[in-house]
């Protein structure tokens, strides 16, 4: 279901999307109702079951969000809708946390909160013992991720599961579950802590966050549309051995692709939570076409590619929101990747110059973050929803 990019004239999708909304809008009217009953459990007053109440609530939703109780940033108390690996489910938390009521003394969020100060005591209340690990060192890891590394004296087996629990606890507590979600790659502990780059743990949000700059700090100071048109920039080629099925979800079934931007289309192909602001400080968003060019002779929509190519790259930069970064044909579908600064206007673009008449209908405007997974523009106004 979208939330983001919806449709009010799908009637069928806007109808599971005010259901859904009644049921949201329920739980929180449940929620306010609840509250003598919550601060009576918090004091100590009460025995109320509190995580079946929850558990029953908010599964009622959807069956992958998880919740967590805890103090507010300044005072009172605050509560934490997360779908933690079921990224595809943030733009319906965003929804909830839309429509949550205006209650004095509670904060609610989509993520666990970064909270340094009781990070050592989180840590032990969740694993049952205290963090182990003494000094921490973040490196640049795979497709833009920073890896984190614990040095833990008593750890003799990096594999052990109950170390590596320990530190993942850390970096959420530590870095917040944003952090842990958009930039941590490999969280590793290690017995032999020697070397450079080796911090105190309690320094690590700024030791991160630091590294976090520097990642960001090599990335263009411009988006893509200023850096160069189609022609003079450097474009990479790939082929693939696509399996051959029926249809083809997101880009499954690409057969050759190019690319001016290599390090990003390797990891829109490969990398298991693709995140944008990984890959810009210029609040680029890497999405793209999906046009099913299945009915056209080969050599017309070969033709016919590269014609669009080039309109729809100058339609984005005329209007300027974004470009044209790669290109591929699959067994089905052909695909332009495009890199946008502003989906509205984007979008609007997109649409223009890809509904020709000579276009099919199954034609989308899809993304590759794992956050939008579930969001799609049509292009054409008839287009289904998007296989996948």
């Amino acid at each position: 279901m979208r939330w983001l990019c919806r449709d009010p004239n799908n009637r069928r999708e806007e109808r599971a999307r005010q259901k859904k909304l009644q049921e949201i809008d329920r739980w929180w009217a449940d929620f306010q109702a609840k509250l003598p009953e919550l601060d009576a459990l918090f004091s100590g007053e009460s025995q109320s079951d509190l995580p079946q109440w929850m558990n029953r609530g908010l599964r009622s939703i959807d069956s992958n969000l998880m919740w967590e109780f805890g103090p507010g940033l300044d005072s009172g108390r605050r509560l934490v809708i997360t779908p933690e690996s079921q990224q595809q489910l943030r733009p319906l938390v965003l929804a909830m946390l839309s429509r949550a009521p205006k209650l004095e003394g509670w904060s609610f969020h989509g993520r666990r909160l970064a909270d340094p100060e009781q990070a050592r005591n989180l840590v032990e209340a969740r694993v049952g013992r205290p963090l182990a690990a003494e000094t921490v060192k973040v490196t640049p890891g795979d497709r833009s991720r920073l890896d984190v590394t614990y040095w833990a004296p008593g750890c003799t087996d990096p594999e052990d599961q109950n170390s590596l629990q320990e530190a993942f606890v850390a970096c959420e507590a530590f870095l917040g579950e944003e952090n842990l979600d958009v930039w941590v790659g490999a969280i590793s502990v290690t017995h032999w802590g020697d070397g450079d780059g080796w911090r105190p743990v309690d320094t690590l949000p700024d030791y991160f966050a630091q590294q976090v700059g520097a990642q960001l700090d090599s990335r263009p100071d411009r988006p893509q549309h200023q850096l160069g048109s189609l022609d003079s920039r450097e474009w990479t080629n790939y082929e693939l051995a696509p399996d051959k099925h029926r249809d083809y979800a997101h880009q499954e079934d690409l057969a050759t692709a190019r690319t001016m931007v290599p390090e990003i289309w390797e990891a829109t192909q490969q990398d298991d939570s693709f995140h944008s602001r990984r890959h810009s400080r210029c609040s680029e968003i890497f999405c793209y076409a999906k046009l099913d060019f299945s009915a056209m002779a080969e050599n017309v929509s070969l033709d016919r590619k590269n014609e669009l190519e080039e309109a729809l790259d100058g339609a984005l930069r005329e209007a300027g929101v974004g470009c044209v970064v790669s290109g591929g044909t699959g067994l089905r579908y052909s695909y332009f990747d495009l890199a946008i600064t502003n989906l509205q206007q984007a979008s609007g673009v997109v649409r223009r110059a890809l509904n020709a008449p000579d276009l099919p209908k199954r034609s989308w405007l899809l993304f590759h973050d794992d956050e939008l997974a579930d969001e799609w523009i049509g292009i054409h106004p008839q287009a289904p929803t998007p296989p996948g």
